[in-house]
Order: structure tokens, then C-alpha cells, then sequence
């Protein structure tokens, strides 16, 4: 009625639909064409550093977790973006394979989890409850409240519900440097430099031209090759 235009997105489900719900949202601000491009860029930034942080959280056994928003069977399942989360942060989430939001107590008991997250204030109910008191990870002391807005927006703050998520199941990670995570572009510049000046390709008889989008030949062709040496 005030003449604004109302766009109505699904929420992303997955890494895939991260990109669509980007694209989408981008497209709609700034046009279909640079829109578009800029909104899967923005998208895949993101997952980029949640793939950092599945580099260095431990492999070499399975972490079964949860999240829980009650005790009355909502729950983060395989059909929502937290899901993904969780599975980028080292925790496999053990509703993964329901939908709808809704948990099964019994496979929740069956599955047994290492670790619980939930929201704030459920961790003393977890604990007096009868059903749950005798899951490993209350027994443990593994339940870890965690505001619910970290898993359901879908902002950059994906990234901090993944760190969150991490540090918690993988507290020794907090004991050393490995959880230091940053941009994986952040110093492309000078270590592409470096690169040029202590090659083969940085003679002084050789000259370069600047290459720019759209270019093809053997210019880019070498550029593609070196920084694929480099890891980019």
C-alpha cells in the first residue's frame, strides 16, 4: 500500500542455495547482470572461509552434535543452512537427515550426541529433565547455549556461528594459533609479487602487459598457471 516493492526469498538450505539466495538478493539491488555475478561472488567469499575453518578442525574422528530450541522436539535439521554449518564446523549434526525443524527424541537418544547446542537458558532444563540427564553429552558437560540468530541468519554471520560452533566442539583448538582464520585473498598481492620477482618470468628482458577481464592468449594462460602453483 505505500508503494514499496516487497521481495519474498526462501531461506538457503545449503551451500549451493546460499549462492541462489545471494544471487537473487544482489540481483534485485543492482540488476540481473552485475547483480547476479556480485551476489554469487559475495556468496562463495563466505564459504571460503568456512572452508578454512574445515580445514583445521580434527578429522580424525566423528563429532556428533545437535541444536536444539526445546526440549519439545524443535530442532536445527538437515533441510536447514545451520545443518551445513554445523557440518563445516566439524560437528555432524545428528537430525541431518529429518526436515521440517522437528526431532525425534528417540533418534536423538539413540545417536547420543558428543556435544548439545541450544538456546539460552535450556542448558538447566537439559539437566533436569529425565529423558535427557542421561545423554553423553550432559553427562559431559557438553551442553553449550548458543543465541539462536547464529543459526538462522544468513549474513557473514554464518562464519561466526561456524567459529562459535568449532571452538566449542574442539576446544584445544583455542591452545594454539590453528584457529586463526582469515581472508584466503588477503595477501595474494604481495606473495603473487614475490612470486614474479623470483621466476624465471621476471628477467629483466621480459615485459608484461596488463591483463584484464575478458582477455584470453598466452598472457592469461601464464598468469592462470602461476597462480595455480601459488594455491589460488
Amino acid at each position: 500500500d505505500a508503494g514499496l516493492a516487497v521481495l519474498n526469498l526462501a531461506p538457503a538450505t545449503d551451500r549451493q542455495d546460499f549462492e541462489r539466495l545471494y544471487a537473487q538478493a544482489s540481483s534485485a539491488l543492482t540488476g540481473d547482470g552485475p547483480g547476479y555475478d556480485a551476489g554469487i561472488a559475495a556468496a562463495q567469499d563466505i564459504f571460503k572461509t568456512l572452508d578454512d575453518v574445515n580445514r583445521i578442525v580434527p578429522k580424525d574422528t566423528i563429532t556428533a552434535g545437535c541444536y536444539l530450541y526445546d526440549l519439545d522436539g524443535s530442532g536445527v535439521t538437515g533441510d536447514m543452512l545451520a545443518s551445513t554449518i554445523m557440518t563445516y564446523s566439524g560437528v555432524e549434526n545428528v537430525f541431518s537427515d529429518l526436515v521440517g525443524g522437528q526431532y525425534d527424541f528417540e533418534q536423538l537418544r539413540l545417536s547420543n550426541p558428543h556435544i548439545i547446542f541450544c538456546m539460552p537458558g535450556l542448558k538447566d532444563e537439559l539437566k533436569q529433565d529425565a529423558r535427557f540427564r542421561d545423554l553423553r553429552a550432559v553427562k559431559q558437560g557438553r551442553v553449550v547455549e548458543l543465541d539462536p540468530s547464529m543459526m538462522e541468519w544468513q549474513g557473514r554471520t554464518v562464519v561466526d556461528a561456524a567459529l562459535e560452533i568449532s571452538a566449542a566442539a574442539f576446544p584445544e583448538l583455542l591452545e594454539d594459533s590453528s584457529m586463526q582464520v582469515t581472508d584466503p585473498t588477503e595477501n595474494i598481492e604481495s606473495e603473487v609479487s614475490s612470486a614474479l620477482t623470483s621466476s624465471a618470468l621476471a628477467q629483466d628482458d621480459v615485459t608484461y602487459e596488463t591483463l584484464q577481464r575478458g582477455d584470453q592468449g598466452d598472457d592469461v594462460l601464464e598468469m592462470q598457471t602461476l597462480l595455480d602453483r601459488l594455491g589460488y
